[in-house]
């Protein structure tokens, strides 16, 4: 082989020996950040405006014990959980007892299942979601039906949300969609039968556009519903609760 042709060789394989040096100091970095796979605590792991679809490829499941904060201000605008799906890595909240500001200002647009069974915090959906404009689905949130303060401001300024599920009763006084006016009829329709038949004195709050873009009614005009219609039978099925229209 000519002096020509080994140059020629070593030109063509420098792109590929850059290449591998980093992927391997990318899985070194992950190999240390996610502790080899063992880690648990996610508190404010990927918060802030520097993670990027670039950095952000986690090598290993994400299984946190805490997830406070951790994806708080994050930037990205992407499906999560499409994303997460495309690099084989699970995101599973079930040992979770923190989910205060988890998402708090994010950019997803889609978030999967909110396992919030083990939190041990009062207000166990505190801000979770807090001015999340871009997000649009939740595929479900599984509730702690023990919590004494399950909402607090967990959807506030969410103005985008279209589709949310429930899973578990919904118990407690707070949950307000007031600002979400495009909620489905689908996830108003799953909220109203989560609504817990048996306590008192609890309210909940949505969105009057969107209830009535969902039903074709005008929630202030009852002649719009008359009894036997859709909604007023879902709206009597839960008279134990206030609805406030916003």
């Amino acid at each position: 082989m000519s002096i020509a042709e080994k140059l020629t060789t070593v030109a063509e394989n420098v792109p590929k020996v850059y290449e591998a040096g980093k992927k391997a100091e990318y899985d070194r970095f992950w190999d240390i950040y996610q502790n080899y796979g063992e880690r648990v605590n996610y508190d404010n792991a990927f918060s802030g405006e520097g993670w990027t679809t670039e950095l952000f490829k986690p090598k290993y499941n994400i299984i946190p014990t805490n997830c406070y904060m951790t994806f708080r201000q994050n930037k990205m605008n992407i499906d999560l959980v499409e994303y997460l799906e495309n690099l084989g890595i699970e995101l599973d909240f079930s040992q979770s007892t923190n989910f205060q500001f988890t998402f708090h200002t994010s950019n997803f647009t889609h978030i999967g299942v909110v396992d919030a069974r083990n939190s041990t915090t009062a207000s166990s959906l505190d801000s979770t979601f807090y001015n999340n404009r871009s997000l649009v689905t939740i595929d479900k949130i599984i509730l702690n039906e023990q919590a004494t303060k399950q909402f607090a401001s967990t959807f506030n300024l969410c103005t985008g949300i279209q589709n949310v599920a429930f899973e578990g009763e919904i118990n407690t006084d707070g949950l307000n969609f007031q600002w979400s006016t495009k909620l489905s009829k689908d996830s108003i329709t799953n909220i109203f039968n989560q609504l817990s038949p048996t306590t008192s004195g609890l309210k909940i709050t949505l969105s009057k556009t969107a209830v009535n873009d969902a039903f074709g009614i005008d929630v202030g005009d009852e002649t719009t519903y008359p009894e036997g219609s859709e909604y007023y039978t879902l709206r009597h099925s839960k008279d134990n609760w206030t609805i406030s229209y916003l």
